[in-house]
């Protein structure tokens, strides 16, 4: 597992939180991670709590308005995050599975929600597992595990993963994964 640390600014002499900064084995920078980025990355590594917002679009619709009408914000309740890996064709591979309750807590776009929630569910459950895969796919262009897939290499497939240890960023970066997601709304907030 690489490391990740807080990236900050000061802003009106306030501290703000601005994403991660993620650093290979050696310490030295890789990358960093937006806000949205950084509270995937958290969801990833089994450590976010109920009350993350993430925000995703849903609708690829025509911009007429100078604000995005095509976005819905909701947060997170209970989340569950299972990762299976296995060793195929000279390849690690990981089952990546994200369940969560949801609220919704803004929409913006033309949408029925009360009539709808099916096809809302499917909407944001594919507009985050596309921006899993994208954060995944930056790990792997780094060459870093910040996650910590390599424990699970090293657990269940120990003597392949024993060979690629002391290069596991470089392994890592041929590794497949399939990432499937599945939220659930329980709740409508203000959204209008």
């Amino acid at each position: 597992m690489t490391p990740a640390i807080s990236e900050i600014k000061i802003e009106n002499n306030k501290i703000m939180l601005k994403g991660t900064t993620l650093l290979s084995q050696q310490a030295l920078y890789r990358t960093s991670l937006t806000y949205q980025e950084t509270s995937l990355l958290q969801i990833l590594k089994k450590e976010a709590g109920p009350g993350i917002s993430l925000t995703f679009p849903v609708d690829k619709l025509q911009q007429t308005v100078p604000y995005n009408i095509d976005k819905v914000s909701f947060t997170l309740g209970g989340t569950s995050v299972k990762i299976k890996s296995s060793h195929e064709n000279g390849k690690f591979r990981y089952k990546v599975k994200v369940k969560s309750i949801i609220a919704i807590t803004e929409k913006f776009l033309e949408f029925e929600l009360q009539d709808n929630f099916g096809d809302m569910e499917k909407k944001l459950s594919e507009g985050m597992k596309v921006a899993i895969e994208k954060l995944i796919q930056k790990f792997q262009q780094h060459k870093i595990d910040p996650v910590g897939f390599g424990f699970y290499a090293r657990a269940f497939q120990y003597p392949l993963y024993k060979e690629v240890q002391d290069q596991w960023g470089k392994e890592l970066s041929r590794a497949l994964f399939d990432v499937e997601v599945d939220l659930r709304i329980a709740a409508i907030g203000a959204v209008e």
